[in-house]
């Protein structure tokens, strides 16, 4: 098992501060026990693709064809899907088999398999939403502090959930609880 995060190499919806992203989810990863994966779809046969997604506890990467290998991640575990900070909703949830009121990027994949999914409009770019989309001369920046944020909001979302079924709780819950504006994983 292992926190995975999907980079893309060249091309359009880039990182310019995937180094600092990095960082994060290697903390997050940390407390989980597990190491960080970093890889570009791209550079992979479609068979290592599933191999990888299909160990991954936590999946995060920017909206993208990329996060179509979300179908082949374990159940209960969660993908986290960035978006543009142009998208019509900032942040959306779903808890495992359950419907969502609106659905955004890959989530219907996400909810159909069991996953828990968090889209986040975090990635921030100097153009329009098309040009970030399309233009490979138009790179993203995370916004750490509002991902942090958004994982420690559906991290404690989940903690009352799964008091409240008695269910068991996924790892990555208790590893994103300590997330938050100025928390040790943002650092």
């Amino acid at each position: 098992r292992h926190v995975l995060l999907e980079e893309r190499v060249g091309g359009s919806r880039r990182l310019n501060n995937s180094a600092a992203l990095s960082r994060m989810l290697s903390r997050l990863a940390s407390r989980m026990g597990l190491p960080l994966r970093r890889l570009s779809f791209g550079r992979l046969g479609y068979c290592e693709q599933v191999r990888v997604v299909s160990e991954a506890a936590v999946f995060v990467g920017v909206h993208g064809q990329g996060m179509t290998n979300a179908i082949f991640i374990p159940p209960q575990s969660l993908v986290v899907e960035l978006f543009h900070t142009s998208q019509s909703v900032a942040v959306s949830t779903s808890r495992a088999g359950q419907d969502a009121d609106v659905y955004l990027g890959h989530q219907p994949l996400a909810v159909a398999r069991g996953m828990h999914y968090l889209a986040a409009a975090v990635a921030t770019a100097p153009c329009s939403f098309s040009a970030w989309k399309f233009d490979a001369a138009c790179p993203s920046h995370i916004d750490l502090s509002r991902l942090s944020a958004a994982l420690s909001e559906y991290a404690a979302l989940m903690a009352s959930h799964v008091r409240t079924v008695a269910m068991p709780r996924p790892a990555w819950v208790d590893a994103a609880l300590v997330l938050g504006v100025g928390g040790t994983l943002i650092k």
